[in-house]
């Protein structure tokens, strides 16, 4: 792990120990989902029910698999609307639709892509997360992309930026270039 994943992940640590909300903003990359991991661990010896959300199918599954992978021997569940697996709701990963089958449930969530469809538009979705949540409970949240609502909820000590990728090589920057096309050598 980077030095600046550490200081993501003992942060979100403390983020759990304290029952805090934050924000990880990091570019796509950054390894986010192995971030968790110490939080997860953390949680899990505290006896916490944890859920791993997302608002898209695809993102569940392939964060799914390498949690379980992480974590062999936990049992995890995975939820989504093509999944038809019995649940024991300790350590879940899902969907934002599937926290509506949970009350005041929750002492961690970690919540991927949340500015992504229809999470970031949906108020219900919204509410879902909070009452599926106990009255005390860390909220993670996690994205390469912020919403400007969140980022002015959450206080500025309480957001984890991570403008880097794990090897620490720069995100490309596309290069504008303005060509000026002569019609008369288009061929037609």
């Amino acid at each position: 792990m980077s030095e600046q994943q550490s200081y993501a992940s003992e942060h979100i640590v403390r983020a759990i120990r304290m029952r805090q909300t934050i924000l990880l903003y990091a570019v796509t990359g950054a390894g986010k989902t192995e971030m968790m991991f110490q939080g997860i661990q953390y949680a899990r010896r505290q006896g916490d029910n944890i859920a791993i959300v997302s608002p898209r199918v695809d993102v569940v599954v392939e964060i799914s698999k390498r949690i379980k992978h992480a974590f062999l021997n936990e049992d995890i569940d995975i939820l989504h609307q093509q999944s038809s697996q019995q649940f024991e709701g300790h350590f879940v990963v899902c969907t934002v639709h599937q926290l509506y089958r949970f009350k005041q449930h929750f002492d961690t969530i970690f919540i991927d892509e949340v500015d992504a469809f229809p999470l970031s538009m949906d108020k219900s979705l919204q509410q879902a997360l909070k009452s599926s949540s106990k009255v005390e409970h860390a909220t993670i949240y996690m994205t390469a992309t912020p919403p400007k609502q969140l980022l002015s909820e959450i206080p500025h000590e309480n957001i984890i930026k991570l403008p880097a990728r794990f090897h620490k090589k720069s995100l490309p920057v596309p290069k504008y270039r303005y060509f000026k096309l002569n019609n008369n050598k288009i061929q037609k």
